[in-house]
């Protein structure tokens, strides 16, 4: 475990110093990758084409679990959130992934037009 720390943080020590691969950001900016940048109508849609395949697949539901390929993009892009800000931070989440989902479904639910990362956001710095 130690040398994949030690790995990951000479890989991003690399990305950081080498203008090439990195640049600084304006106060208060950073980039956005992967679903993080889609709005959070397409996250909800992701959520219901979820819930409709689990519907058909006849099978209950189990904890942390999920069928549709969309909606497992935006679960593992929470689970790295989550992971990477207790790692950063050194703080722990009393929230399990499916209450953190549930969260980013009702912030996106009350803010459509907003991007996913925003959702993400409200879980893991709720004071914001």
């Amino acid at each position: 475990m130690f040398r994949k720390a030690l790995l990951f943080g000479f890989v991003a020590g690399l990305a950081t110093s080498s203008p090439a691969l990195a640049r600084e950001n304006p106060p208060g900016e950073f980039q956005i990758f992967g679903v993080g940048g889609l709005q959070c109508s397409d996250y909800l849609l992701a959520v219901e084409n979820e819930r409709a395949a689990w519907i058909q697949s006849g099978h209950p539901r189990q904890g942390g679990e999920a069928l549709y390929p969309a909606y497992i993009g935006y679960l593992q892009y929470m689970a790295g959130a989550l992971t990477l800000t207790s790692f950063s931070v050194n703080k722990s989440f009393s929230v399990t992934i499916d209450t953190a989902m549930d969260v980013a479904e009702n912030y996106c639910r009350a803010h459509p037009a907003r991007q996913y990362i925003e959702s993400v956001m409200s879980v893991t710095n709720p004071s914001t």
